[in-house]
């Protein structure tokens, strides 16, 4: 499963981390995690913006981990959930389906309501699924009726893919549009029909600007 995976007796989590601004917050990420009781290691990649720990889980949570970012002044990406169970009779119910869906590697917190039979879990993304909460809650003799959440989730995705790939087409249609005449104008000898001042220095420095620091500013900024 994508995000955990075993490592000998250890276990090991991708925890996505938010606000790192330089290798140095990597770093210090990096070592804060590495000094917990119970982590054997753990990397930190600035570029991909996740923290992959290898744990001892009869030692520490990935609760644990979670904290530990924030506590750094960092951000751990995680999201929500709520699912609606059934089968709960009594208190004692709700404390077992909560102890199953907190067992779950990647979850980082549980909370159950009885009046309204529904659980609201807090996960770490790509380390535990809905498919998984639904399953320990069934193993534990409950049953979740339905996970239109997670459909939601999907659709939502879905769309923040749609709108980042409308942006990234805009920014290369403008900067096609806008570097085609800098390419007429700077090879003066191969378009000799090309209006004269497209030849002028300013005017290509004009043109390029856009293209340099609003098309390519996502390229300068990840770098």
């Amino acid at each position: 499963m994508e995000g955990y995976v075993k490592k000998g007796s250890l276990k090991r989590i991708d925890l996505p981390v938010s606000g790192m601004s330089c290798a140095s917050c990597a770093a210090r990420i990096e070592k804060g995690l590495s000094n917990l009781d119970g982590v054997e290691e753990a990397k930190v990649n600035f570029a991909t913006e996740k923290a992959s720990i290898f744990f001892n889980p009869e030692t520490i949570t990935t609760k644990e981990f979670a904290k530990a970012v924030e506590d750094m002044g960092y951000g751990a990406k995680t999201e929500k959930v709520t699912l609606p169970v059934q089968g709960m009779s009594c208190a004692s119910c709700v404390e077992k389906v909560r102890k199953a869906i907190s067992s779950i590697n990647g979850v980082i917190g549980a909370d159950v309501n009885f009046a309204t039979e529904q659980a609201t879990v807090e996960y770490i993304p790509g380390a535990a699924t809905v498919e998984q909460i639904r399953r320990a809650v069934s193993d534990a003799g409950y049953e979740i009726t339905e996970v239109s959440e997670e459909e939601d989730i999907l659709e939502k995705e879905e769309r923040i893919k749609k709108e980042a790939y409308r942006k990234l087409k805009t920014r290369f249609v403008v900067a096609v549009v806008f570097s085609l005449p800098i390419l007429i104008g700077s090879f003066k000898r191969l378009f000799p029909w090309a209006p004269s001042f497209l030849h002028n220095p300013f005017i290509l420095f004009i043109l390029a600007t856009p293209v340099q620091f609003w098309c390519g500013w996502r390229f300068y900024k990840g770098m």
